[in-house]
């Protein structure tokens, strides 16, 4: 039965600390409304139109409390609320500390989206300690003031003070003159805007009472005394007795003892709650007494937990349950009380509750910035996932089936796996015993890590960074320094600074500063590169000429910028940091380069699925994808393809260039085999093609590229219809003209069974979407600003179109963006045209990337020059009517598995021996052991240059002849790079000094696999030159180091063309 609600009050109370009693008088908010143009106004009744009233209490743990299961009476009131209200058995914070705990609520999204990662700066430089709106990331106070509604805050400590930014949006504000205030004095000037009539509302009532040190009325602060029933608690959850504080919780006066009884801190925190209990009390009373009751959604929670001797600790800001687990309740007039044992996030806090009240309250500009999810809609259960304040030394955990998996990034501390279903207080670490189960969790939490990195990243386009990265004003940073947060200098020259090289000095100069910080995390988080993503960790061109050689010089292995130390490409040194991650350990037995094999395919697909479609994307990353960054709105119609079908979440590319890469595709082969090694080369006469096995089986067979490249160039066979592009490296064709092309040949076809391939050009440079889907992701003047011009980065010179007079770095990812999305647009037209005429259910659809795109990733710009994780990391989705929908698949494929795939499906005869594999078993939710097992990969540089084993974890790359077309990259011949793409995902440090018998190993197995290719190759250069066609520089050197140019019949020129024709692609 629908609901009328007249009003939402949404309660969040914290606990308060001694300090100064008086409290500041209610004064306007510096301010109230946004910056940005207000939305529209959403056109609901004003006397419909509800209340809503937010209250926190800070430090209040769950399990405390009596309608937890807590064996004392500490919160009456509250447990009998409980009854009355929809209840979350469990709740949890993303951070266990105040700022950035209050901003997830009022936001809706995660400390590394929304950029408050921390109460304090605890080491010179760091940032990211308060909230700086953006257009596109605003609280819930800026959403309603601008639809209208009276919004007032009083908050009662100096963590949540106005100079934090937390205060956007708010009419009214009340804070305390101090550090602190007890709730006695904050309740009442809460009262006051309750009493004032000025609906409709949002309030907000922050009351601090429960954290350390209390600050009570003496019948509280002695009311409860250490008994046997503690005794008998405090041993089964193994809680120190004695506890030497350290640290930010180091008591600051010189009489406060450095020692602390974990039984006399619990009698006090629990004295502190039944204290906040009767203030929540004469709150509920009011809105009774005045009739808000009824028409007020109230929520009740925390905004983190406290240790009160678990784990050895006293205090919060960790990543324990204690920590973590918080209240949650939430009152709705009409709805009956329930218990919701779905787990929530307090990023989930605000999408559950006003989605309860949908049509009532205009929040819908906001719910579509919200990352948190309406839990009450959809119990499915999710992920959770949580992280330190602040970032120097981060830690991430995430939570899912019963198990905990807390990824350290401390150097000291080891990674941690709890098996909480069986063990709910993380006693017993298990991770030695589940290695598999822990290597699951820690991929599934570095995506979650990179998603809301990229996220982050989208919400700080048009941030006041000025204001972002101010440093604390010296009476807010004495205030927390009284309150235990800030450590003084001294402490962190002796505590911090030990740990700072290995957890955030990346560059090795001793500081964390802009040259270790994880490119594209908020400001302030300072990450180990453990914990970096691949586009975290691009190379800064603002960087310093010194710095950028530095950086350079690592992956060389050598220590001085202008010198090659190496030898033979052998001598690897140990990286940016000096920490050389493998030193010492044995060098694995290389893994075995796949043989090619013959195979036979029955068919497996039913007789009415008949078609297949093949789409590809070229220049597209995964992360750039809705269904791998968790963002369905970046591309809407392959997250609703993806959803249908499966998800290849590690899918590789073969190479890093476009015609090798779809030549892979359509034979099953490595390029070295089919022959297309770069953009100019076609395929070799003899190698099988999807479309002539298709056309031998008798289907229409068509092809529509929008490039010469995969056009002219390749000399495709097999095709009954091939769209020819001309002859022109800059002549391609946009999204919309390919899938109206397209679009009119599927309908001539009719119900003929058919293989069609569609082909979108778009994100390659120069990027150029159409100007209104541009202003999506990017509304602002890209040549304002005082830095430097983007083109006069080496990486980005050959750029000067497009990026003339270019300062803002976010712009041109932000047009790559709408490239991706407007291609997106057209694969939707092509998937709805399925539907329309009753061909969806009978055609395999697959979808993509042939490579990926560097976006300032190892200072390369908008290129694919190299075979770096982010040009191979591709999208892959498959949709196979019959098959299950929603499969992810953590395995890694490449795209030389999509044909086996293909012909086992559709039951087709190739001729080609595979060095791939089918994925029909991964389609169908049960990848076969030779998917799981493997874990020997081959990927081929384009033009020759780069041979790339990736071996396990390990990525080693094999330099055949110099490049130097990518400046500021420079490598020489023979030069080897390996890096642990597990520990070192951004590819940073060179530990080929540390594998020489890998090495040899793999020249092993690379020269006789390479002769063979490379006498074709002489062949060809052969005929090229009887044709008096001039032979490339690079074709040249590579035929010339293998002692084959003289059985050629070469000819020596100054032919330069090589280096300049590697370029083409980009």
């Amino acid at each position: 039965m629908a609901v009328r609600l007249t009003t939402i009050l949404t309660c969040t109370v914290m606990a308060g600390l001694c300090g100064c009693r008086r409290g500041e008088p209610d004064k306007p908010a510096s301010e109230p409304a946004s910056r940005v143009a207000a939305p529209r106004a959403e056109t609901i009744p004003e006397a419909d139109r509800l209340n809503l009233l937010i209250v926190t209490i800070d430090t209040l743990r769950a399990q405390n409390l009596g309608c937890y299961g807590y064996f004392r009476d500490t919160s009456p009131f509250i447990d009998r609320l409980a009854e009355r209200t929809i209840f979350f058995e469990r709740c949890v914070a993303p951070v266990a500390q105040t700022l950035p705990s209050h901003t997830s609520i009022m936001t809706g999204t995660y400390p590394l989206e929304h950029g408050a990662l921390s109460n304090v700066a605890r080491f010179p430089g760091q940032t990211g300690v308060r909230f700086v709106p953006t257009p596109s990331l605003r609280t819930l106070a800026q959403h309603l003031h601008d639809q209208g509604y009276v919004t007032w805050g009083a908050v009662s400590a100096e963590p949540v003070k106005e100079e934090t930014g937390i205060a956007s949006g708010f009419d009214r504000w009340s804070e305390p003159e101090g550090k602190t205030r007890r709730w006695e004095e904050t309740l009442p000037i809460a009262l006051g805007h309750l009493s004032a009539d000025a609906e409709p509302f949002f309030g907000w009532i922050h009351i601090f009472d429960n954290h350390a040190p209390y600050d009570l009325p003496e019948e509280y602060l002695t009311m409860y005394s250490t008994d046997e029933s503690l005794e008998a608690y405090m041993t089964r959850v193994q809680s120190a007795r004695r506890i030497e504080l350290a640290g930010a919780h180091r008591p600051r006066g010189a009489d406060e003892p450095k020692v602390r009884f974990a039984d006399e801190q619990t009698n006090q925190y629990d004295g502190s709650i039944r204290y906040v209990d009767k203030g929540v009390e004469q709150l509920v009373g009011h809105l009774e007494r005045t009739g808000l009751w009824e028409k007020t959604v109230f929520v009740l929670a925390a905004d983190h937990g406290e240790s009160l001797g678990e784990h050895n600790e006293l205090g919060h800001g960790d990543i324990w349950n204690e920590q973590l687990h918080v209240p949650l309740m939430v009152h709705v007039p009409g709805e009956s009380p329930r218990r919701v044992a779905t787990a929530i996030s307090l990023v989930d806090t605000m999408p559950t509750v006003l989605r309860l009240a949908e049509g009532r309250i205009p929040v819908r500009d906001f719910l579509t910035q919200c990352t948190g999810v309406d839990v009450l809609a959809d119990p499915t259960e999710r992920p959770l996932y949580f992280q330190r304040p602040g970032g120097k030394s981060s830690t991430f955990a995430i939570e899912k089936d019963g198990w905990k998996y807390i990824r350290n990034e401390r150097a000291s501390e080891a990674d941690l796996l709890f098996q909480i279903a069986n063990d709910p207080y993380e006693l017993n670490n298990v991770i030695a015993d589940f290695p598999e189960r822990a290597a699951e969790l820690q991929r599934e939490l570095a995506q979650i890590i990179a998603d809301q990195t990229a996220r982050g990243e989208r919400f700080a386009a048009g941030r006041d960074e000025a204001k972002m990265n101010a440093p604390m004003s010296a009476e807010r940073k004495k205030l927390l320094e009284e309150l235990g947060y800030v450590e003084d200098d001294d402490e962190y020259d002796a505590d911090e600074a030990a740990a700072a090289p290995a957890a955030a000095d990346e560059d090795g100069d001793g500081v964390p500063d802009e040259e270790d910080r994880c490119a594209g995390t908020p400001a302030g988080a300072w990450v180990n590169r453990k914990g970096c993503t691949p586009e975290q960790l691009k190379a800064s061109g603002a960087a310093g000429d010194d710095d950028a050689a530095k950086r350079r010089n690592n992956r060389r292995g050598g220590d001085d910028p202008g010198e090659d130390r190496s030898e033979n490409g052998r001598d690897g040194g140990r990286g940016a940091d000096g920490r050389g991650a493998d030193a010492g350990r044995p060098a694995p037995p290389a893994g075995r380069l796949p043989e090619p094999r013959t195979v036979s395919f029955e068919r497996v697909l039913p007789p009415d699925v008949r078609n297949c479609l093949l789409i590809t994307m070229d220049t597209t990353r995964a992360d750039r994808i809705g269904p791998y960054a968790g963002d369905p709105s970046l591309t809407p119609n392959l997250s609703r393809l993806a959803a249908q079908g499966a998800v290849f979440l590690s899918a590789l590319s073969q190479t890093n260039q476009t015609s090798p890469s779809h030549a892979s595709i359509m034979s099953g082969v490595y390029a070295l085999e089919h022959g297309c090694t770069d953009n100019t080369l076609p395929i070799k006469e003899d190698i099988d093609l999807l479309p002539l096995a298709f056309k031998r089986a008798g289907f229409n067979t068509a092809a529509f590229p929008s490039s010469a490249h995969v056009s002219t160039w390749i000399e495709w066979r097999g095709f009954d219809h091939l769209e020819k592009i001309p002859d022109i490296s800059s002549e391609f064709l946009d999204a919309g003209e390919v899938t109206e092309r397209a679009t009119a040949w599927l309908e001539a076809n009719g119900a003929q069974p058919f293989f069609a391939w569609v082909h979108y050009w778009d994100p390659h440079a120069p990027y150029a979407p159409p100007p209104e889907i541009a202003r999506q992701f990017y509304d602002g003047d890209p040549k304002q600003g005082e830095g430097p011009l983007l083109t006069d980065h080496p990486s980005r010179s050959r750029f000067g179109g497009w990026l003339s007079g270019v300062r803002d770095e976010a712009y041109p990812r932000a047009l790559y963006q709408g490239e991706i999305f407007n291609a997106d647009r057209y694969v939707g037209k092509l998937l709805d045209y399925l539907e329309r005429v009753g061909l969806a259910d009978k055609t395999a659809v697959f979808f993509m990337g042939d490579h990926g795109e560097n976006l300032g990733e190892h200072e390369m710009y908008y290129n694919h020059g190299f075979p770096f994780e982010e040009t191979l990391r591709i999208p892959m989705i498959m949709r196979v009517p019959g098959m299950p929908s929603g499969i992810r698949v953590e395995q890694r494929v490449t795209q030389v598995d999509v044909l086996p795939t293909i012909a086992e499906l559709f039951g087709l005869d190739v001729g080609n021996r595979l060095v791939g594999l089918s994925l029909v078993s991964a389609l169908r939710g049960q990848p076969a052991e030779p998917i799981v097992e493997r874990d020997f990969f081959v990927h081929e540089g384009g033009n020759w240059r780069q041979i790339v084993f990736r071996d396990g974890k390990l990525k080693c790359y094999y330099t055949l002849i110099r490049i130097k077309a990518y400046p500021p990259i420079y490598v020489a011949e023979d030069e080897v790079w390996i890096f642990d793409t597990e520990a070192d995902p951004g590819e940073s440090v060179n530990l080929a000094a540390k594998y020489p018998e890998l090495i040899e190993q793999h020249r092993a197995i690379l020269k006789p696999w390479m002769d063979g290719k490379l006498r074709w190759l002489a062949d060809r250069a052969k005929r090229q030159l009887e044709e008096g066609a001039p032979l490339s520089e690079q074709r040249r050197e590579l035929l010339e180091r293998h002692k084959l140019l003289q059985g050629i019949g070469y000819v020596e020129d100054d032919d330069e063309e090589g280096d300049e024709h590697e370029a083409d692609d980009q």
